[in-house]
């Protein structure tokens, strides 16, 4: 079946490099930030795109979550 985005197939494939660099006080402020890393074609109609999130606390100089989310996505053919 052949969704209306032109997605045919959607898979979550993995989380990758995942880091919680520091502590988060209790009741602090957190924020998230989503950046794209990467999409790449993998063949065969498969596309894979990475997505890095980290979680950044107010007033820490570090982040308490970084990780890359990968995900690959079938394009659906004409």
């Amino acid at each position: 079946m052949t969704l209306r985005s032109g997605i045919a197939s959607n898979n979550s494939y993995n989380d990758n490099k995942i880091r919680f660099p520091a502590p988060v006080p209790v009741d602090s402020n957190v924020r998230t930030k989503v950046e794209v890393i990467s999409i790449d074609e993998k063949g065969g109609g498969w596309w894979e795109g990475v997505t890095r999130f980290t979680l950044e606390v107010e007033g820490n100089e570090k982040p308490c979550f970084v990780g890359d989310s990968v995900t690959r996505v079938m394009v659906a053919g004409d």
